[in-house]
């Protein structure tokens, strides 16, 4: 995908998560989720967002008028948020589209697809989180990723360790030991691991 990095689920039951770290544009089918209330966009059109809120087994169709407004979730619905509140999400339109944006500083995120259903592939970035069940994964991208690659003496898999480790029965000599321990087959011929060693330079 033109050299650019995305994620996507494949159909979990737990669910994929990236993290909302700016404001959002939405789209019908979006699903956000905060705490454990999560939000699908149900319909979307240049006046008005249908919305429906599920809080466990409680759920409610909401529908939020073109006007900005600072809203928060009071069980499964959406109420205009007191002056103060700290706990609010700021939904606000501009030229027909409605954009939604965490200020309170808890945690907003992307579902990638509902439960069981493949997503389509999200694109992330440097910086990004994604969940994945109870997981939280930071995305890094290498810097200097030429001179790494080129390092005969970095693990082929995370290009983070050296290499420290012979797998058998293929003998190849390319993986760290925090690789060789997560990986079942080998990366370079993909035979299954049956055993491995630490080696020492």
């Amino acid at each position: 995908m033109n050299g650019y990095y995305y994620v996507l689920d494949k159909g979990s039951t737990t669910g994929t998560f990236l993290k909302a770290s700016s404001k959002i544009e939405l789209f019908p089918g979006l699903i956000l989720s905060f705490g454990n209330t999560e939000a699908c966009v149900f319909s979307l059109s240049k006046e008005q967002c249908q919305i429906r809120v599920k809080r466990n087994k409680e759920s409610a169709d909401q529908v939020i008028q073109k006007e900005g407004l600072k809203i928060y979730l009071n069980g499964s619905k959406i109420e205009k948020s007191p002056v103060d509140s700290k706990d609010s999400i700021e939904m606000t339109s501009l030229n027909g589209a409605f954009y939604i944006e965490d200020k309170s500083g808890r945690t907003l995120w992307i579902r990638l697809s509902p439960s069981g259903i493949k997503s389509s592939a999200y694109y992330i970035r440097d910086g990004d989180v994604i969940r994945v069940g109870s997981s939280n994964i930071f995305v890094s991208y290498l810097k200097e990723r030429k001179r790494v690659i080129g390092d005969t003496t970095m693990c082929k898999v995370c290009y983070q360790r050296d290499i420290e480790t012979v797998l058998f029965p293929c003998k190849h000599n390319i993986l760290c030991t925090v690789c060789s321990k997560l990986l079942d087959k080998c990366p370079l011929c993909r035979k299954r691991i049956k055993n491995w060693i630490q080696v020492f330079r």
